[in-house]
């Protein structure tokens, strides 16, 4: 084997030659490993879902998804708070909505009690929780009476009223009825609503999730202890002081704004508006607050984690605060006291 000594009059490639090249290799390999990386999961926004939950009074929960996005049944936990792991959702691949899984009391490291809290954990984060209120006997879900069905079935109006307690979804199956639905003066339904018509909850309890349509009514200190949904209709979503929901609150479609008007109302988790937000004096607001329009809080009122009001602005009055971040806003008016806890990610005076 011949070997060859190089001279110092070989002629390879320049210092310079060769640094511009090396960085245009780099270049090349971070671009085609930017696009690999955008075109995976990696940047997607993480899971999120709407649970509902029904107790039987036995020790069993059933727990239902309303919406979800990017949460698999073998990848999400559920929890018993300060007690551990009561198992998975169940095996397979992707949850949709309308799915439905069970936890009895011997899945949980501990018997389940009036106060205990579920936790829902996917992707090891904590998507949702529920405070058991132990309603004995309530069977959700159970068969509706003769009576009822009939005005389900001939799209009459629905009146529970008078300490009367109905116990059964007004719903049919997947899909929405079409009656109107009126729960007042102490009434109480242990179950769910879904309808194309209106919901009037006046001094009324709904221990389930309302979905319309159409309108919503929620006055006079009622009860409603899932989610509220409003997916249609001409008129914004009022929650009247002192009406507490347990759940989130959502208006989709026509510009529909959210307003908690009065005092003394504790909304338990997330408030989305395809409109503008208005919390007006003396509210509790648990989760985060996302609008397309302008967000105004009133004073005293509390707001537990973030606020998105995308190019809109977002106004505080007097001690009204804000626990977590305003992630996006044009600007950020802090008047008397008022406060933002967290970062702002918007031109500001605060």
């Amino acid at each position: 084997m011949n070997l060859r000594r190089s001279s110092r009059d070989d002629r390879g490639v320049s210092v310079v030659v060769g640094t511009v090249l090396l960085i245009g290799m780099i270049t090349m390999a971070m671009a085609v490993l930017g696009a690999a990386v955008l075109s995976t999961d990696l940047v997607d926004s993480p899971p999120r879902a709407e649970f509902v939950y029904q107790e039987d009074g036995n020790g069993t929960v059933a727990i239902g998804l309303t919406d979800v996005q990017k949460l698999t049944a073998d990848g999400t936990e559920i929890k018993l708070e300060g007690e551990g792991s009561c198992g998975m959702w169940g095996s397979g691949g992707d949850l949709e909505e309308g799915a439905v899984t069970t936890v009895e009391d011997g899945d949980c490291p501990d018997s389940l009690e009036e106060g205990d809290v579920i936790q829902i954990i996917g992707a090891e984060t904590l998507i949702d929780t529920y405070e058991l209120r132990g309603v004995s006997g309530a069977t959700y879900g159970a068969d509706c009476t003769d009576e009822i069905d009939e005005k389900i079935d001939d799209g009459d109006p629905i009146v529970i009223q008078d300490g009367e307690v109905v116990e059964c979804d007004l719903t049919d199956g997947d899909d929405r009825i079409d009656s109107p639905v009126t729960v007042r003066d102490g009434g109480e339904l242990i179950g769910n609503i879904s309808t194309t018509d209106e919901i009037k909850i006046d001094d009324g309890t709904v221990d389930g999730y309302v979905n319309s349509s159409k309108n919503f009514q929620l006055k006079d200190s009622s009860t409603i202890g899932g989610s509220v949904r409003l997916t249609g209709g001409g008129s914004d979503l009022t929650v009247e002081g002192g009406t507490d929901v347990g759940g989130s609150i959502t208006t989709t479609d026509n510009d529909l704004n959210i307003v908690i008007d009065n005092t003394g109302s504790t909304i338990g988790s997330d408030i989305t508006s395809d409109g503008s937000v208005t919390v007006k004096s003396d509210h509790n607001i648990q989760g985060s607050i996302t609008a397309t329009d302008d967000i105004t809080l009133n004073d005293g009122s509390k707001v537990d984690d973030d606020v998105d009001a995308g190019d809109n602005d977002v106004t505080l009055k007097d001690t009204s605060i804000i626990q977590g971040n305003v992630t996006d806003a044009d600007f950020v008016d802090c008047k008397g006291s008022s406060d933002v806890k967290g970062s702002i990610n918007a031109d500001t005076n605060c």
